[in-house]
């Protein structure tokens, strides 16, 4: 039986699309991914995304632990990096710290109520 006889295993592609079995996701004995290889998968699932703008976003990996920084124009862009982290292989937890930036940039203004003004007799 060869490797594209298998289920799952269509003859010429390289590899199923979705993993199949009891054990998907045990490998060796202490085995984990590095934080570097689970970063490079973050990025490049998030410059492939149709939807999302990441070149504002920042991603540092320790530990399997992602922390997401920078800023983006929407909540949903910030709820959609934060969905394609966690969904990478090796990812423990994910922070999201990213900012949804206002139109403007600038901290909004407060205004306050008028001065009362000394009543003239």
């Amino acid at each position: 039986m060869g490797y594209a006889d298998w289920p799952g295993h269509e003859t010429g592609s390289a590899w199923p699309r979705t993993p199949r079995g009891e054990f998907v996701g045990r490998g060796p004995r202490g085995y984990q991914r590095s934080d570097e290889r689970v970063r490079e998968d973050i990025c490049e699932r998030m410059a492939r995304h149709g939807d999302l703008d990441a070149s504002d976003i920042e991603i540092r990996v320790v530990n399997g632990e992602v922390t997401l920084t920078g800023s983006v124009p929407d909540r949903h862009a910030k709820r959609l990096a934060e969905d394609l982290a966690e969904d990478v292989w090796g990812v423990r937890d994910v922070q999201n710290q990213i900012r949804v930036a206002t139109s403007s940039q600038e901290p909004p203004q407060r205004t306050w109520p008028a001065q009362r003004q000394p009543r003239v007799a």
